[in-house]
């Protein structure tokens, strides 16, 4: 995106990235682990900063020991420094030009909230603000893990009016 944006108008000095879900969790770790971009050739400079959707995988190693689920085994596997690897939380350090934080969680899946989603986002947004890094958490759990992703882009909508805020 940033060697081809100019071809279609696109400006390479304004790049987010936004994910809802997993892509909010890929999101967030491209913009914290500065070895992705770098195996690129790229770093964390280019990006302007992130929207991210209702995740809670930014703390991988807490969640493995919350949660009673095959679902994250099959995905992350059972070595503790793969966790490690794969939680944005754990790579966030000052001076690495990470880019400025919008995040959104939800209640969850059900109608009872998960107190999993608001401590994975707080969790990550407290160590993004003690390096001084620009994060806004927004509490959208007035609705599910789809209706997050559903809602958004309504004009009534208040994480679409957020992010239009913070982009």
């Amino acid at each position: 995106v940033h060697e081809h944006v100019a071809a279609h108008r696109g400006n390479p000095d304004q790049i987010f990235l936004m994910g809802y879900s997993a892509g909010a969790h890929l999101a967030a770790l491209v913009a914290t682990d500065e070895r992705l971009l770098k195996a690129e050739g790229k770093d964390l400079s280019i990006l302007k900063g992130v929207i991210s959707l209702d995740t809670n995988v930014y703390d991988l190693p807490t969640l493995m020991q919350s949660v009673a689920s095959t679902y994250y085994g099959r995905i992350f596997g059972d070595d503790p420094q793969v966790w490690r690897d794969a939680a944005p939380l754990f790579h966030v350090a000052g001076g690495k030009g990470i880019p400025p934080f919008l995040i959104c969680y939800s209640r969850g899946m059900g109608e009872t909230p998960s107190p999993i989603r608001p401590d994975q986002a707080n969790a990550l947004a407290k160590k993004l603000k003690a390096v001084n890094i620009a994060v806004e958490v927004v509490d959208a759990s007035d609705r599910n893990h789809r209706e997050i992703n559903a809602w958004f882009g309504w004009t009534a909508d208040d994480v679409t009016r957020k992010a239009l805020v913070f982009l």
